[in-house]
């Protein structure tokens, strides 16, 4: 008999362990968004605009690095036209990233070959996103699977959408401890805060502890400059907030610390002498041009997998893999949509995707 489970770490806002037998032949896992319409105002709103922008990046991608979709369902009784609850189908993976990065590090360390293997997949994964004009805007250890078989998958797109030169890019993005500089700073951005975020996530499978730790965004800002050192005036000017702008001016000049201090050699795993540019100075240099606190400086995804720490596993079929046309385009007025009108999207994309399958009325 087959097993369905609702695992935990994919309830977004729910939280419920349901087993059912024989129903999709193998083990899946199942995200709830529930009483998405119960009050129709802000927050069913928000929900819907949160759970559709998921359900058709989803649907829509299919790269073998980012989750996708395999089907929905409704509650019993309800159909894609009147539901108040629903229920996303993803294949079960058998791991999350945190799992890698939780044990002591005086026992447990990542060798190179598998620490420059996941993060490649994390920088091809976060290229097919960007190469579709997503930016995903939520990167982090809790958002990120890996199978037996070290295949890594990235999760919840609920925060993510499409970059646009026209469409003003709210700040409340991204959790805290892998929030870029410019997001804290309240400037203009670009997928690069992904990039920053891949940097942070190794940093952290590095060292086995977050590499930021922050109670709010101005103690965040100093935290990067007590490592990083102090931006260049020309960053500094770039921040239109007035009140950030002097706020900032009044922080104290730090200095970089070299990242063999940061990073130092004990917490590697010796060079294989098979892969002789899999070593800790190369994983150090990838790393400090991942974590460049102005952008104009820091690494875009081309660049990083060029990088020798982890181009040794660059496939083209897997960069350049090919795509389908998004099920998803951003509206200007997404914050004007009524949570009924968002009700008639989800009717849309289904009629394009047939993603709502009627035959599992058992939640």
């Amino acid at each position: 008999m087959s097993t369905v489970i609702l695992m935990k770490f994919f309830v977004k806002f729910s939280s419920a362990d349901v087993i059912v037998n024989g129903v999709f032949q193998r083990k899946v896992a199942i995200k709830k968004w529930l009483g998405m319409f119960h009050d129709g105002g802000a927050r069913a709103q928000r929900l819907a605009q949160l759970a559709y922008r998921e359900v058709s990046f989803m649907a829509s991608l299919t790269h073998p690095n980012l989750m996708s979709l395999e089907c929905a369902f409704t509650s019993p009784g309800t159909t894609v036209d009147n539901f108040d609850h629903f229920y996303v189908v993803m294949e079960l993976q058998d791991h999350m990233l945190t799992e890698l990065i939780r044990p002591d590090p005086s026992v447990f360390k990542l060798e190179h070959k598998d620490l420059s293997f996941l993060i490649y997949q994390l920088i091809v994964g976060v290229h097919h996103l960007h190469a579709q004009g997503i930016i995903h805007r939520d990167l982090k250890p809790e958002n990120i699977a890996v199978s037996n078989r070290a295949v890594l998958k990235i999760l919840d797109y609920g925060l993510s959408r499409i970059e646009s030169d026209n469409a003003e890019m709210t700040q409340y993005v991204v959790t805290r401890p892998y929030r870029a500089p410019e997001i804290v700073l309240c400037m203009p951005y670009d997928n690069k805060v992904d990039v920053w975020s891949i940097g942070c996530i190794m940093a952290e499978m590095i060292l086995h502890r977050r590499l930021f730790h922050a109670l709010n965004s101005r103690q965040l800002y100093r935290n990067m400059l007590t490592i990083l050192g102090s931006p260049s005036a020309d960053f500094i000017a770039r921040v239109n907030d007035p009140a950030i702008s002097e706020a900032i001016k009044d922080v104290e000049h730090y200095t970089a610390k070299p990242f063999d201090e940061i990073f130092p050699d004990d917490f590697f795993k010796p060079t294989n002498p098979s892969f002789p540019h899999l070593n800790a100075d190369n994983a150090r240099d990838l790393l400090e041009n991942m974590l460049k606190i102005d952008p104009n400086e820091r690494y875009n995804v081309q660049q990083a997998v060029e990088h020798p720490y982890v181009s040794r596993w660059f496939r083209e079929n897997e960069w350049s893999h090919p795509q389908a046309p998004l099920g998803y385009h951003e509206e200007e007025n997404e914050a004007k949509i009524t949570a009924d009108e968002w009700r008639g999207n989800f009717t849309m994309i289904n009629r394009r995707f047939h993603i709502f399958d009627g035959r599992y009325p058992f939640l």
